[in-house]
């Protein structure tokens, strides 16, 4: 039989390897069945593609591994797969199939499933497939019977062990040892801590490789490929410091740089100073809130003292820090999340990132959700992708107004980078340079890869500072932003007042990267002024009506797409004064 194994679509541009699926396909592959794959991020148009892959080579099972947000495009690809191919039998597996195993069941089209870790798994469904077994025998699998009725096997148990699986087969999933591709490395699987929003689809015991196991992988990938990074893909690499130590000096010999995720509360300065001369270039943490109440009720085991101490510790060796704080848990009011707010503001040249909380079926805070009637359609939270839902303290209004406080904030993370600037190189390549805010030294990287940056929901990022590590904004997700910024930085602001009409995300963008531009502002106003209660750059929101009572030399457009409103009221309003004012705006 031939067994097609299918990644598909993150929902981000992101170069995303599915290790686990990798690791699957390794242990299938290993007992000498035909095994495929399909990576979706190289095609336009994966649907397509992987239905003319199943017929192009003859494929009988079709194999998933997917989490739980990307069901709408799983069902989707599924639906078409059995319409074009209704004999393909599909089996699916990961976290999706595993947090609700029945549920999802009964809203996929698919005739097996894998709950919990998969390499032993799928290796006797293709013998029992293969050999018309028995089904009822395999300990992890789901089916359903004749009469559609599924069924659940009791669950396998987790292996003692983990040195003796097989290594992923990552070159089936998109990696080929490119110059700035990591190696994603798994060196433990599940975590010791059980944290509200966590689900753990590879188990719920932690096991660890041994250190030996993960060299010997790493020196399988290097005979294969020029492997110059490694990126620890753990939940939970760094929970003995001893183990972080070791690590270090043999991945030292290497001359390999890595990246890793460790608990703030084995940081200390030596083992930051180890890491830091061993080939660490990012250290990233899982802080999610600065309210020691709320990181009780996230069940974190930590405490701000032991985060801000790890923060500082980590600075001080330039190690780059990849961190968030998350919004929404079930025991945060809004008084507590503008605690953390407020941190982060002051703290903001650690680069924290601001998100909010995701109720992944599965976790403690999504089965709260269930049995509190905040997410009352399970079907229709997953065709949405999990989207964000209150399911915190705060009442619906106040989780708004934290919304609409942190999506402005988060657009603005950290001090923008300085002196921006866009050169062409002798050989043709456009180069995108700017000066690091905290040290001021000069950092650049491929155009191409700040308009098109993978980040763009939260702003595009030169990268981390070559010299400090600070994390360096260029602000914005709009390229044409970057592409019109010469025009700001270059307008004659002299003695001149400015009135900002428009509450936008593009002006948010001018003021941030434009000094001279933000010190003329002198008024700013919005149709919608009387929803806008925070003040956006220091100045409170008011209603266009004022503005004949305002002395400013440049009515500044701060919204492209309603720029023609703006512009007929602007004539009202000022009636023969318009003429005398000049006019900021990119056509």
């Amino acid at each position: 039989m031939n067994y097609l194994f299918a990644s598909l679509e993150t929902g981000t541009s992101i170069d995303f390897i599915p290790v686990g699926l990798a690791y699957v396909a390794a242990a299938l592959r290993q007992t000498g069945r035909n095994v495929s794959s399909f990576f979706s991020p190289n095609h336009k148009n994966p649907t397509e593609a992987l239905i003319q892959k199943v017929q192009d080579e003859n494929i009988d099972v079709l194999c998933f591994g997917e989490l739980s947000a990307n069901f709408p495009i799983l069902r989707y690809t599924i639906n078409c797969i059995k319409k074009k191919h209704p004999h393909v039998k599909i089996i699916v597996g990961g976290g999706i199939i595993t947090a609700e195993p029945e549920f999802v069941a009964q809203h996929l089209a698919l005739d097996y499933g894998c709950v919990g870790y998969g390499e032993e798994t799928i290796c006797e469904f293709a013998e029992c497939l293969e050999t018309e077994g028995d089904f009822s025998i395999i300990k992890g699998l789901l089916y359903k019977d004749e009469t559609g009725n599924i069924i659940i096997n009791p669950h396998r148990p987790e292996p003692e062990s983990i040195d003796d699986i097989s290594f992923p087969a990552l070159e089936l999933f998109g990696f080929e040892g490119r110059t700035h591709q990591g190696l994603p490395i798994t060196g433990s699987r599940s975590c010791i801590y059980n944290c509200t929003f966590c689900f753990h689809p590879s188990g719920q015991r932690y096991r660890q490789r041994s250190l030996d196991s993960i060299f010997a992988e790493i020196d399988y990938w290097r005979s294969k490929y020029e492997i110059r990074q490694i990126t620890l893909a753990d939940e939970l690499f760094g929970n003995n410091s001893e183990r972080v130590y070791e690590f270090c000096r043999r991945i030292k010999k290497l001359g390999i740089s890595f990246n890793l995720n460790l608990r703030v509360d084995i940081v200390t300065d030596d083992l930051m100073k180890e890491l830091s001369e061993s080939g660490c270039t990012l250290v990233c943490y899982g802080i999610e809130s600065l309210c020691q109440n709320v990181l009780d009720s996230m069940r974190k085991k930590i405490t701000v003292g032991q985060i801000e101490n790890a923060l500082k510790i980590t600075r001080k060796y330039n190690l780059p820090i990849q961190a968030s704080i998350i919004f929404g848990d079930s025991a945060e009011t809004y008084e507590m999340a503008l605690e953390s707010l407020s941190w982060w503001v002051k703290n903001i040249q650690y680069g924290l990132s601001l998100n909010y909380i995701t109720a992944y079926p599965g976790s403690a805070l999504y089965k709260y959700g269930v049995e509190n009637g905040l997410i009352k359609d399970r079907l229709e939270f997953l065709e949405q992708r999990c989207p964000i839902t209150n399911l915190s303290a705060m009442s619906d209004i106040e989780f708004i107004k934290l919304r609409r406080m942190v999506d402005l904030m988060r657009n603005m993370m950290g001090e923008p980078v300085t002196n921006q600037r866009i050169e062409e190189t002798d050989d043709g390549d456009i180069l995108f340079y700017a000066d690091c805010p905290n040290c001021g030294s000069s950092n650049y990287i491929n155009y191409s890869n700040v308009v098109n940056n993978a980040f763009n929901n939260f702003g595009v990022y030169l990268d981390f500072c070559d010299q400090c590590g600070s994390k360096m904004r260029i602000a914005q997700q709009y390229k044409d932003h970057l592409l019109e910024n010469p025009y700001f930085e270059n307008f004659d602001y002299e003695g001149k007042k400015i009135a900002v009409w428009g509450v936008s995300l593009k002006a948010s963008f001018r003021l941030a990267t434009v000094k001279k531009m933000r010190k003329a502002v002198t008024v700013v106003i919005d149709r919608d002024y009387y929803n806008i209660k925070d003040e956006f750059w220091g100045f409170m929101v008011q209603s266009p009506e004022i503005l004949p009572t305002v002395a400013f030399d440049i009515l500044y457009i701060g919204s492209r797409d309603a720029r023609k409103k703006i512009l007929s009221m602007a004539k009202i309003i000022l009636g023969a004064d318009f003429d005398k004012k000049e006019i900021m705006m990119i056509d």
